[in-house]
């Protein structure tokens, strides 16, 4: 086998696990580091793992996992939230983040440019390029070191999605290893120009059905005439930090609705962020109460959007009688890990002050466009942890808002595990403004299925040790599921393939999921922010990452026309079978229609 990948893979790095006695494996060293992703909760388990620097590397590689009957996975930034990349016993991780080329070169038909990323190219890069070469943004994400690989085709977006739409409505093409169902292997390349039906399958399946799903995507085709122009005057960013306690006390549930739903509410208002300020995009941290605050993080490229976002703050936030303050020292340190912990709050730039209608006075920093995107990168350190995410298309019900103060006040001596630490400096549900440019595109546009939402939820939690994996993700398991309690069809339940393993700390007696309900306001999850809480049958979690049937079909389709072997798949990939074996039936339209179940 050894012999084999050398010869089959001559410019690719292979690196054997360290469990194999074999001659030769010079670079099993290096096992020890490569089978880390981001999330230092999963640990690889392959017997290989090819670091591939060409496309004809990644052809070579899923050859050899063909031949010799091994899994694939594949990792570019390696953030998945779960054990999706790292987790392949005895199988190949194909590693594609030394593929991390930008190019030009000419579109045939129009003789326009084509720019070309490939999959290692991680978000800070390719922002950084298509600035300084060309004047141009993609609308991705914020996180820097997340790459393209896996981002682009789960949907992708970022801070300036409301006013350009997500990352796939600008792919023109890809370039994608494939293996058919004699087991050929081969790069093949699709762009919207492609005449034929299966083509036009697969590039739209590249387009929202996220990564490791029909192959690997060695190339991202963009129209460069096509991308949106990057902000050239300053932008304006503040920060807005909300006391959990006044006067020494807990702000009470009341207050604290209020704060939700003001945030929210501007969202929602047709004359507000639903169908105005496209340029305005905020992130509130609600941070559990034990980190002090909670924090509402903005971003605007014109001044009125900043201004009518902080007039609607201003008044909301004085009625609710909480203590709410700005200053610059809180807007450098938008993201962890970006203070600058040795400047005094009085020696920021003041660049511009800003007094509400209520008298609070907010401090705005003005920074070119470029500089802000890299302040806003929002990396933590490389740690355990577990996120979701879900879509909302209205604000919070009053039930969700009691069961978010309930988890973000709650104290350990009320959890279970007492010998482990909760780390409530880390727990939070951070939510994305949405919307804008986004909800106009039509839903089978590309395979995103949600058009319509507001906001995007995200809870999430970090921690450092293994020994306290249990208590954490207790936490955020019994959150979510009690969350979304009332959103799917009573006696729901997420359902596991027969014999997996399940962690008991995962484990709720809630049983919700963000299943699309227009009276609960959501409309599903993520597919890149994936939770293995809702379940490893198709039928459990197809209607929640995709919850719109004429989307999912159209994806099954294209992964029997592309993928009939199932050679890429995961716990919760395209058309498993629910035993886990082939690619299984079709689901019908009845799973995805939405729930009507209301709650209290």
């Amino acid at each position: 086998m050894f012999a084999a990948l050398k010869l089959g893979a001559p410019s690719a790095v292979v690196v054997g696990s360290p469990n194999l006695e074999i001659a030769g494996n010079d670079n099993a060293p290096m096992y020890n580091t490569l089978k880390y992703g981001f999330n230092r909760r999963f640990q690889g388990d392959a017997n290989w793992i090819l670091v591939c620097r060409t496309a004809q590397d990644v052809v070579n590689a899923v050859q050899l996992c063909v031949q010799y009957g091994m899994r694939p996975t594949v990792g570019s930034g390696y953030h998945c939230y779960e054990n999706f990349v790292q987790n392949n016993p005895t199988g190949m991780l194909i590693d594609v983040s030394m593929m991390d080329n930008i190019s030009t070169t000419k579109h045939l038909s129009t003789d326009g440019t084509l720019v070309t990323v490939e999959p290692g190219c991680y978000n800070w890069k390719i922002a950084l390029q298509l600035f300084k070469l060309f004047g141009k943004l993609l609308p991705g994400g914020s996180c820097y070191s997340v790459c393209a690989g896996g981002h682009i085709c789960g949907g992708g977006y970022g801070i300036s999605s409301r006013l350009h739409g997500l990352t796939v409505d600008y792919v023109h093409g890809v370039e994608v290893v494939t293996a058919d169902e004699q087991g050929s292997v081969k790069a093949t390349t699709v762009t919207r120009d492609t005449r034929d039906e299966k083509g036009q399958d697969l590039l739209w399946a590249c387009r929202g059905g996220g990564g490791q799903q029909l192959g690997i995507i060695t190339k991202y085709y963009f129209k460069l005439d096509e991308l949106p122009p990057a902000p050239m005057d300053d932008v304006f960013i503040v920060q807005i930090s909300v006391d959990w306690n006044v006067n020494g006390k807990l702000i009470t549930y009341d207050q604290f609705k209020r704060v939700i739903d003001c945030y929210a509410q501007f969202w929602a208002d047709a004359d507000k962020g639903l169908n105005k300020y496209w340029d305005l995009f905020t992130l509130m941290h609600a941070h559990h109460a034990g980190l002090g605050s909670i924090a509402i993080n903005c971003q605007a490229n014109e001044w009125a959007s900043m201004q009518a976002l902080l007039d609607h703050l201003d008044a909301a936030l004085a009625a609710a009688t909480v203590t709410c303050r700005s200053n610059p020292q809180a807007a450098y340190g938008l993201c962890n890990g970006h203070r600058v912990a040795h400047m005094q709050v009085e020696e920021y730039p003041k660049d511009l002050t800003y007094t509400g209608k209520c008298g609070t006075q907010f401090n705005i920093l003005k920074f070119p466009w470029l500089t802000a995107t890299q302040f806003f990168n929002g990396n933590p350190s490389n740690s355990r942890f577990k996120n979701t995410g879900s879509y909302h298309t209205k604000p919070f019900t009053d039930y969700m808002v009691q069961i978010l103060y309930k988890y973000l006040t709650m104290q350990q001596s009320s959890m279970p595990f007492p010998e482990q630490t909760f780390t409530t400096v880390n727990a939070e549900i951070q939510i994305d403004s949405y919307g804008g440019k986004i909800n106009t595109f039509p839903v089978l546009s590309a395979a995103v299925a949600q058009r319509s939402s507001i906001i995007k939820c995200q809870p999430q939690i970090y921690w450092n040790h293994p020994q306290d994996d249990d208590i954490n993700l207790w936490w955020i398991s019994n959150f979510t599921s009690e969350l979304y309690r009332y959103c799917p069809t009573p006696g729901w339940k997420p359902e596991f393939r027969p014999g997996e393993p399940q962690n008991e700390s995962l484990k709720t007696t809630y049983h919700g999921a963000p299943k699309s309900n227009a009276g609960q306001g959501t409309d599903g999850g993520y597919f890149n922010y994936p939770d293995i809480c809702i379940g490893t049958l198709q039928k459990c979690y197809a209607p929640i990452y995709w919850p719109n049937y004429s989307v999912y079909s159209r994806l099954q389709k294209a992964k029997k026309e592309w993928d009939s072997r199932n050679l890429f798949n995961s716990w919760q990939s395209i058309s498993r079978a629910d035993s886990g074996d082939g690619l299984g039936p079709m689901l019908g339209p009845e799973l995805f229609e939405p729930s009507t179940q209301t709650g209290p």
